[in-house]
């Protein structure tokens, strides 16, 4: 048994396999049982991608895939948080432009149950740019954007925090200063854990075709791109068409897909560990690109 709601298979599409209703009772007593063997255990809401408190994962979207392939971790995912009752999770679901909060309702229809949909909050384009000075990153929108959800956990036995961004590459896209935030990435899962009263999880989704669209204006270099998200983000899933990968061989995947240098990667591993330290004991502070 798992914690997770669906039964991947690597050779079938992601709307395919991830189309079944979850059993929510056997899925509480699975992941009750799991918290008691380990304390940052949290349900992920996909078979086979156990999570733990503090998890920071990039969800990568290649070429080949449907426009939407990815949307149904997307739900899977945010509904695991609303339907969790071993801990009050305070989930968001963060769109860009022109997705909307009907279709993300359309998507989490049938997924949440017993008045757990109030526990999402969908933010759509308007607010989650809200925050920032128009199309520039800077460590105040960022901050305004997390504290905002503390009010839904002070005061709440066990809260914790959830949050599934839908398109972080149209944020990029979106900045004058896109090196920054991608370089920002080592040192958010730091702030979240400084300005949050619980355990997070954070899932942020970038799309080949535009990260390529800021490579092909040289804007950024798509390959240094992906080599820095893979050294910010603990945990990796690919959907490469019919396929979702996990973890090390998701890292392999992009690795070989962009043709990064093992060298290069590494380096931006020691890159964002360093900024992850320097954010620790620096608060307020962050690297630029």
């Amino acid at each position: 048994m798992t914690d997770d709601l669906v039964t991947p298979r690597a050779d079938a599409g992601a709307a395919e396999y991830l189309r079944a209703v979850p059993d929510r009772a056997g899925v509480d007593a699975v992941a009750t049982l799991r918290r008691r063997v380990d304390p940052l255990f949290m349900p992920s809401g996909i078979s086979g991608f156990t999570l733990r408190a503090g998890d920071h994962i990039a969800l990568f979207v290649l070429p080949g895939s449907a426009p939407d392939a990815h949307l149904p971790i997307l739900f899977r995912y945010v509904a695991a948080g609303a339907n969790n009752l071993d801990r009050d999770e305070a989930v968001v679901l963060e769109l860009s432009e022109g997705a909307t909060p009907a279709m993300a309702e359309t998507g989490l229809s049938g997924l949440t149950g017993g008045g757990h949909r109030s526990r999402i909050d969908i933010v759509d384009w308007d607010r989650n740019s809200g925050d920032y000075q128009p199309g520039h990153f800077d460590l105040a929108g960022m901050w305004r954007a997390i504290t905002k959800q503390r009010p839904r956990m002070d005061g709440v036995e066990r809260p914790a925090f959830r949050c599934a961004s839908e398109d972080c590459s149209f944020f990029v896209r979106w900045l004058d200063n896109a090196a920054d935030y991608l370089r920002y990435e080592a040192q958010l899962p730091v702030d979240l854990d400084r300005l949050l009263p619980g355990p997070f999880l954070q899932l942020c989704t970038f799309k080949d075709h535009l990260l390529g669209e800021l490579a092909d204006a040289r804007r950024i270099s798509r390959a240094e791109s992906v080599a820095t998200l893979l050294a910010s983000h603990n945990r990796v899933i690919v959907v490469a068409g019919p396929r979702i990968i996990f973890d090390a061989d998701a890292r392999e995947h992009l690795l070989n897909h962009y043709a990064i240098p093992r060298s290069r990667y590494l380096a931006q591993v020691l890159r964002s560990r360093v900024d992850a330290l320097r954010a620790r004991f620096s608060p307020g502070r962050y690297r630029r690109g």
